[in-house]
């Protein structure tokens, strides 16, 4: 029996937030925390530029408590942005995230980002 394998685009959640490069590290905790959210796309004149999720919040807080105040979204993000196309199959996807040792990747379709697939996406159509 051959098996079919899923693209992307049917687990990844729609749902994504985004936050300008030049935002305080206070308004990306803000924007996290209104929408219960653990990820947030970086923009830069329309165009992605990076992503914050909870990791580089811990890490932000970690290396440089004493200043978090003054940093930008562009001091904490994860850039280059590595994203991974709607039409991919979550084998590519899942070995992306390992390959570049990420938990969520941004889906893209042509040139706009749809959605945000995350481990936990995954994990739910294997198991």
């Amino acid at each position: 029996m051959t098996e079919v394998l899923r693209t992307v685009e049917s687990v990844m959640s729609g749902v994504m937030l985004y936050q300008n490069i030049n935002a305080n590290f206070l308004e990306v905790l803000d924007l996290l925390h209104r929408n219960n959210a653990d990820a947030i796309i970086v923009m830069n004149n329309g165009l992605p530029q990076g992503i914050i999720t909870e990791i580089e919040i811990l890490q932000g807080l970690l290396t440089a408590r004493e200043k978090f105040p003054q940093l930008t979204a562009k001091d904490f993000m994860r850039s280059p942005l590595v994203t991974v196309g709607h039409n991919d199959d979550i084998q590519q996807a899942k070995d992306m995230m390992i390959n570049v040792n990420l938990s969520k990747l941004p889906v893209k379709k042509e040139d706009e980002l749809v959605g945000l697939i995350t481990q936990r996406d995954i994990l739910n159509y294997l198991f």
